[in-house]
């Protein structure tokens, strides 16, 4: 399953063009079932190797209301795990453009993707870009993937 942004160009496709479809047509699926999730930028900047501390807000995030203020929050609810579990660092390559297997989603209940759902759609500690912002930094995490 290819998760990519609308229409045929992108800045973030970076090695191969900004097409899309030049960067599926590359797509090494061996690679993807070997791993079972790739993002599909090749420069891991920005976002890696840290891009969120989840525990460690900024004051300006915080004063701001900025989500990044209320990341441990949402992390434990996108995943019903409690603040311990939340990790102190994540990093994730950019753009959340990626492939992932048909194993890998299926390792996730479907109840688990709602309460996902439930979060972007009633989520109170953001806007929608919030949301995509939210999600870009943890699909990696959401399908099986390690948070740095």
């Amino acid at each position: 399953m290819a998760f990519v942004h609308a229409g045929p160009e992108q800045w973030h496709n970076d090695i191969l063009g900004p097409r899309t479809s030049t960067i599926l047509q590359n797509l090494r699926l061996d690679r993807v079932a070997e791993h079972g999730y790739m993002n599909l930028r090749c420069t891991h900047n920005p976002g890696c190797p840290i891009d969120v501390n989840p525990h460690e807000p900024t004051q300006i995030d915080i004063d701001a209301g900025d989500i990044r203020a209320h990341f441990v929050s949402v992390y434990m609810q996108l995943f019903g795990v409690e603040r311990e579990q939340v990790p102190r660092h994540i990093g994730g390559v950019c753009c959340a453009q990626f492939v992932v297997s048909r194993k890998r989603v299926l390792e996730r209940s479907k109840k688990q993707y709602e309460a996902m759902l439930n979060w972007a759609i009633n989520g109170k500690e953001t806007d929608s870009f919030g949301v995509g912002w939210v999600f870009e930094k943890v699909w990696h995490i959401v399908f099986g993937m390690a948070a740095e």
